[in-house]
């Protein structure tokens, strides 16, 4: 059965009809598109034995625990290297050049920023996104809950992390004191997730 409404739109109405169409499925695929992470279900996760290679020279590197960095590769991108996130995270590690790159990169003096394709490397990005882990760690030195801090740290920042510290250093902190819901379920994954590596 034939749409007569259309039938009777003049040349240019069906041309119309058809632009807005075509316009309305561009906008919707563009919205599918940027919506995606560039690291979609299709990504492979990284080689084992590379990841476990690669982990073993950063964390002798930096002295972070080999445990501690699998579990937060975990959590932030399930081992596919290619991940990106919402707010410009990058790879493995989910870094972001705004804050860990640029803290990496005053805390070695290294002038030349890496290059996107350069932090995408799983090499480059273990390498940075332990260092930077470490350094959170450090801003705790002497807490009974360092562990937690950095974790909370590396995922919601130092100015958050400062204010779920306990008062005095050997004061346990308690995961509830940590009032972001998802900087608290981050810490307890990861934490878990230590465990099982």
């Amino acid at each position: 059965m034939k749409n007569k409404t259309f039938d009777n739109l003049t040349p240019t109405g069906r041309k119309l009809v058809f632009l807005f169409f075509l316009v309305v499925a561009l906008v919707i695929a563009w919205f599918a598109a940027c919506s995606l992470p560039v690291g979609s279900v299709s990504d492979k996760p990284i080689d084992e034995v590379l990841l476990n290679e690669l982990v073993s020279k950063a964390s002798a590197k930096h002295g972070v625990s080999p445990q501690l960095i699998k579990a937060i590769i975990w959590r932030e991108s399930k081992f596919k290297p290619n991940m990106r996130g919402k707010a410009g995270e990058i790879g493995l590690m989910q870094i972001r050049p705004e804050t860990a790159v640029i803290e990496w990169q005053k805390g070695n003096n290294i002038s030349d920023t890496p290059s996107e394709k350069q932090l995408f490397d799983p090499e480059t990005n273990i390498d940075i996104g332990t260092w930077y882990l470490a350094w959170t760690g450090k801003h705790w030195d002497g807490y009974k809950s360092q562990l937690m801090l950095q974790i909370a740290e590396y995922n919601a920042g130092y100015s958050n992390a400062k204010k779920w510290k306990p008062a005095k250093p050997e004061t346990e902190m308690k995961l509830k004191s940590i009032t972001f819901k998802s900087t608290r379920a981050y810490v307890e994954n990861v934490m878990k997730k230590m465990k099982e590596f």
